[in-house]
């Protein structure tokens, strides 16, 4: 008799354990930042709009020529010494190397992709979704389109 309580006992608890784990495994991380929920208020979209700042301008450091100093050497700004790899031939741009990224472009890219859709394409605020001031919204998104802009890159 005695084995027959335990018995269902035990498969009775380990059913209630087998079962309270469903809602459990369903939950968002907590450690994370699920994409399709983000960009859901104007602060969020001030965090990464701000996070912007440093990979889209350039930064110039004390008394010193700066990002005009980078140019130097290059077809824009030839230094008293100009090299002879500008001259006919002489110039290749490599195939594997290089500083070729696109990482800020990606950066600005995805807000515009997942904000667009959720504020109104057409930039009127007629399908908002974000919850914030409008006005706040929209200087947000403006921002996001100066530093997509070719002028900044």
């Amino acid at each position: 008799m005695k084995t027959k309580i335990y018995t269902a006992l035990l498969s009775l608890s380990i059913i209630g354990i087998l079962a309270s784990c469903d809602n459990f495994l369903d939950r968002e991380p907590l450690s994370s930042i699920a994409p399709e929920t983000y960009f859901a208020n104007a602060s969020q979209l001030q965090a990464y709009v701000d996070n912007c700042y440093t990979s889209v301008l350039p930064s110039c450091p004390g008394n010193t020529y700066g990002i005009f100093a980078n140019d130097q050497g290059t077809d824009n700004q030839i230094i008293p010494t100009a090299p002879t790899n500008f001259s006919t031939g002489q110039y290749k741009v490599p195939y594997n190397s290089g500083n070729w990224s696109f990482a800020t472009v990606y950066k600005l890219n995805y807000f515009l992709a997942k904000v667009l859709p959720k504020f109104g394409a057409d930039l009127t605020g007629s399908k908002n979704t974000i919850s914030g001031d409008l006005a706040s919204i929209k200087h947000f998104i403006g921002e996001m389109y100066f530093f997509a802009s070719p002028r900044i890159f």
